[in-house]
């Protein structure tokens, strides 16, 4: 059987006749059958076109509704997730990618950014800079549970401090003191004709002063161990002098080397409470002004109303004690201390501090307030103190057999300083003792410190003072010799009524230190002592000085 033509082909090019078509198949078709297939085409057509306003307002409706719907669909932190509709198709889609979560990223070690090449126009002129080589990593150091070695040059904290102090004192004196005349002494009734009217007098003195802080050495909390050594030498000026009060406050008369200080201080933060035990001078804490202690000579650091008992632990010799000193406010203190009574006198050992319990012990109470610090304004210090040598003595140290022997003497004492804005400062000193055991009762001292006389040497101190000791009128009153053949004699008066000694000695001072190198100080001075030792035999004398002072 035939294989039947069909009525119309499919609608696709015919590929296998090769330059035919669908139009070839079309007019090959009877006319009438042409006809037929146009008019159901054109119903076909026409049953579509009717849809199409069906199907875009169904569109036009949809797309309203949704738009309304995201309307109201909002973000809780006020966003819109309404997509942009008529924005560029990849646009949209690179916008979805960055709304995508973020993964972190393993982290990278950061590169140095490199410089754009500049446009083809200048890039000739331009040179692109080189990239810098990369830092390296970070080195981790571990941290040394060991304590850091001790610091061997000194700072406030270090573990070991030292310091060396050398201090050499010249001075001529141009009048007075122990005269060569052939004057006969009251007291000594002694002729010394071999002091010369002028005579010089070299004094020096070393000091080596060495320290531990136990906190920062590692071994314990709030202590120090002090060591201080001391090489004495030269000639006492004294000597020609022939003054009480000491020219030099730096002649030992002898030459020695010798352990002045080795003690152990404990601080206890919580009371303000300071302890120290050892070998130490009393000097160093009580009987303390910043003022008196510019001036050279000795009485203005040491009256010699506190220091003529056999008691007080001093320069040169020291003895050993304990001291505890106590603030009780902000600006007041309180510190005592408890020395052994007898140092000895004039020890050259080196190692030459013991106990003796025939010496007794000596003790000091002192109470204080103060204010700032020297050369401030509003600086100022008050201190009261008082003392006692328990000791068995007579009075006036009469070696008489049948002289009284009492338990102990006695003293007290009152300083007071203030600075007048930050150029002057003003000093006064008090001390009194037991007129009927000590032969010196009284003492007295004043004076004031300038700072900056000269222009441009502003750290320049100008010192001028006075210091005074005075004679126990019980002594001046007591007989010389009560079992001679002159009864009516006394030691201030004589039996024709003239008298023996001055009643005091005074001594004036003018001094000037100035701070040549941050290691030296240079200071002249000048002393003139009225009635040297309240003896008349010897005349008011006129000493020029100098002192030289290195520290290293």
């Amino acid at each position: 059987m035939a294989k039947t033509k069909p009525i119309l082909p499919e609608l696709k090019w015919d590929h296998d006749v090769r330059g035919s078509s669908r139009l070839n198949a079309w007019t090959q078709l009877p006319l009438y059958m042409r006809a037929k297939e146009v008019m159901v085409a054109s119903i076909n057509l026409m049953n579509t076109i009717q849809h199409i306003p069906i199907i875009i307002a169904g569109m036009y409706l949809a797309l309203g509704l949704g738009s309304n719907a995201l309307a109201e669909l909002k973000l809780p932190n006020g966003g819109d997730r309404r997509p942009n509709l008529s924005a560029d198709p990849f646009e949209r889609a690179r916008e979805a990618v960055r709304k995508l979560p973020t993964v972190p990223a393993k982290s990278a070690p950061a590169k140095t950014p490199v410089a754009e090449d500049p446009p083809p126009e200048t890039k000739k002129a331009t040179r692109r800079a080189p990239e810098p080589a990369p830092e390296p990593p970070a080195r981790v150091v571990k941290e040394d549970p060991t304590p850091p070695p001790a610091d061997k040059g000194g700072g406030e904290d270090a573990a070991f401090t030292q310091s060396f102090t050398l201090t050499l004192d010249g001075f001529t004196k141009t009048a007075g003191g122990v005269l060569p005349a052939e004057v006969d002494d009251p007291l000594t009734k002694t002729v010394d004709e071999t002091i010369p009217l002028n005579s010089n007098a070299f004094v020096g003195l070393l000091d080596y002063v060495a320290q531990v802080n136990t906190s920062a050495a590692g071994l314990w909390e709030n202590g120090s161990i002090v060591g201080h050594v001391s090489a004495m030498f030269g000639t006492n000026p004294s000597d020609t002098v022939g003054d009480l009060h000491g020219v030099s406050s730096i002649a030992a008369g002898f030459t020695a080397i010798k352990i002045m200080e080795a003690y152990y201080q404990h601080t206890f933060p919580l009371s303000g409470t300071v302890v120290t035990a050892g070998v130490f001078d009393v000097n160093t804490d009580f009987v303390v002004s910043e003022y008196s202690n510019l001036f050279v000579n000795g009485a203005f650091g040491f009256d010699n109303v506190l220091s003529q008992s056999a008691g007080p632990s001093n320069f040169p010799n020291t003895a050993l004690g304990v001291e505890m000193k106590t603030d009780v406010s902000i600006n007041a203190y309180v510190q005592a201390a408890l020395f052994d009574g007898a140092p000895e006198s004039e020890g050259k050992k080196f190692i030459d501090f013991k106990t003796d319990r025939d010496g007794g012990v000596f003790s000091i109470l002192e109470t204080g307030w103060h204010e700032g610090e020297a050369f401030t304004p509003g600086y100022y210090k008050i201190a009261v103190g008082g003392w006692y040598l328990k000791q068995p003595m007579t009075a006036f140290g009469s070696e008489e057999k049948d002289a009284p022997v009492f338990p102990g003497t006695g003293g007290m004492y009152l300083l007071a300083e203030t600075s007048i804005g930050e150029t002057l400062g003003l000093f006064f000193r008090a001390g009194r003792a037991d007129a009927d055991f000590n032969k010196y009762s009284q003492f007295y001292a004043a004076g004031i410190n300038y700072k900056g006389l000269i222009p441009g040497r502003e750290e320049d101190l100008l010192g001028v003072g006075f210091v005074q000791t005075r004679l126990s009128n019980t002594w001046l009153n007591a007989k010389d010799d009560p079992n001679g053949d002159a009864p009516d004699q006394t030691n201030g008066i004589d039996m024709d009524g003239n008298a023996r000694v001055f009643p005091a000695e005074t001594t004036y001072e003018v001094t000037y230190s100035s701070q040549i190198f941050p290691w030296l100080t240079v200071q002249p001075t000048f002393q003139y002592v009225l009635q040297p030792s309240m003896d008349i035999a010897k005349g008011n004398a006129a000493v020029f000085g100098i002192r030289l002072q290195a520290t290293y």
